[in-house]
């Protein structure tokens, strides 16, 4: 059997028998014939491969007498009734579907001279088909390696040279997880499409944390530092459009609410947008508490709303130091924060 067909005028255009005949992919049963499919086919392959679409056996004497030295299996087989044969038949059976782990997952009956093989199995069997060169890429040197039908190696792989590393050459931008931490700048490589997220953008807000006046003055503050520079380039790749301010809530008021709801600010939340975005550090002061409102819950911070492609998306930002996170917020009293 040739994988090919041909025409042939002449013995000499006959081509040679190869050691492996795949039969066709359409396969998908042999005949019942009670002499045997390949009975007395003595110029036979070595090597039969059978595709996916077969997935069972049923004649027993489908092998008798057959030459071939082994049949492969492509496809999750359910049953192999082979064992009605000839000593000096097929004598190897192997199962290269990742389903066929072992004897039990088919109906399996071989002569006491015949072996099966289980590629996938627990002490996996493997018999070379082909070798194969495959150049070198950005994580791996070329190699050379033999496969199993299964499509696994066979055998230790030979290397030449080193491989090629990635060409991150094109930028996708910057992605923050926080506004007040490091973000990071996405480089896509050239040649295979791995993502590189190692160089860091810095972050654009700083919190600097609570304060109260030492003067004995009823109040509190809570300051941010702005990156400027990095807010202007965050702008520039993206080309989306950053705003931020304050806000200030009690959790009497707020709730389970949002500070901003549809990209309006909340009726019982106090935002104030900051303009003067020349400034690097800016501050929320609440000033004015009685003994009464000492214990109240505050969720006291800044906001950052980020609008591209006409969507506009709200981030928090909070000292995490004081208070406790109830729902979406930090709410912190003025005994928490001076306390």
């Amino acid at each position: 059997l040739v994988n090919e067909p041909f025409v042939a005028t002449s013995e000499e255009q006959i081509p040679a028998k190869p050691s492996v005949y795949y039969f066709p992919s359409n396969l998908t049963a042999l005949g019942t014939n009670s002499i045997g499919v390949f009975r007395g086919s003595s110029s036979i392959n070595d090597v039969l491969v059978f595709g996916a679409k077969l997935t069972a056996i049923t004649n027993r004497v489908s092998f008798q007498g057959c030459p071939a030295n082994t049949v492969v299996f492509l496809g999750d087989m359910t049953d192999v009734v082979a064992y009605e044969t000839y000593y000096w038949g097929t004598k190897n059976f192997i199962f290269a579907n990742p389903n066929d782990k072992s004897a039990s997952d088919l109906n399996l009956a071989l002569r006491s001279n015949q072996t099966a093989y289980f590629c996938y199995g627990d002490n996996a069997s493997h018999l070379v088909e082909k070798a194969l060169s495959t150049e070198a890429t950005c994580e791996n040197p070329k190699m050379t390696a033999n496969y199993c039908f299964c499509g696994q190696i066979v055998g230790k792989p030979e290397t030449e040279g080193d491989a090629l590393g990635h060409s991150y050459e094109i930028y996708l931008g910057i992605v923050y997880e926080s506004y007040m931490e490091e973000g990071s700048k996405k480089y896509e490589c050239d040649r295979c499409g791995n993502v590189n997220i190692d160089e860091k953008a810095p972050a654009l807000f700083t919190c600097l944390g609570y304060s109260a006046p030492e003067t004995g003055r009823i109040a509190i503050s809570l300051g941010f530092k702005v990156n400027n520079a990095a807010i202007a380039e965050y702008k520039e790749i993206t080309g989306a459009d950053v705003k931020y301010g304050v806000f200030a809530a009690s959790f009497e008021k707020l709730g389970n609410g949002d500070i901003f709801e549809n990209g309006v600010a909340n009726q019982n939340a106090i935002c104030a947008e900051i303009k003067a975005t020349e400034f690097s550090v800016f501050d929320l002061k609440i000033t004015g508490f009685i003994d009464a409102q000492k214990d109240a819950l505050l969720a006291l911070g800044a906001y950052v709303s980020v609008t591209k492609d006409g969507a506009t998306e709200y981030s928090y930002m909070q000292d995490e130091t004081k208070g406790e996170r109830v729902g979406n917020y930090i709410f912190a009293s003025y005994n928490n924060i001076t306390g």
